[in-house]
């Protein structure tokens, strides 16, 4: 064989081979880290934080309710602030009382789909 030829082959089975170790490595641990998580006991958790939200949710609007009543004002504006202000913690406002009713339904769903028999 042609010494040239034998140079290409051995460059092009270092490229391949360049190429295919990582490749072959990060399946191997992430199939091995992946296999290890309890992607149901998370989906447990965050349906159990969800439903905390929900709950906590519903306090503040029979509070406000409750102000409503006896104040002739809620003060859940007054209250939100007051909470940013002493804790440092703000509301995003990207879960809502329905927007989590909807989260918890389908992730309810979704376990319920997936409940071995």
């Amino acid at each position: 064989m042609d010494h040239t030829i034998t140079v290409a082959i051995i460059k092009g089975l270092s490229i391949v081979t360049a190429a295919a170790v990582p490749s072959i490595i990060t399946y191997i641990v992430s199939s091995k880290y992946f296999k290890k998580r309890d992607y149901r006991k998370l989906e447990s958790q965050y349906l159990i934080a969800l439903k905390d939200i929900e709950y906590l949710l519903e306090v503040e609007r029979i509070h406000c309710r409750r102000n409503m009543e006896m104040l002739d004002q809620s003060h859940r504006h007054n209250s939100r602030k007051a909470v940013e202000i002493e804790t440092q913690l703000s509301w995003s406002g990207k879960n809502s009382q329905k927007r989590v009713y909807l989260k918890r339904a389908k992730l309810e769903e979704k376990l319920n789909e997936t409940k071995p028999s």
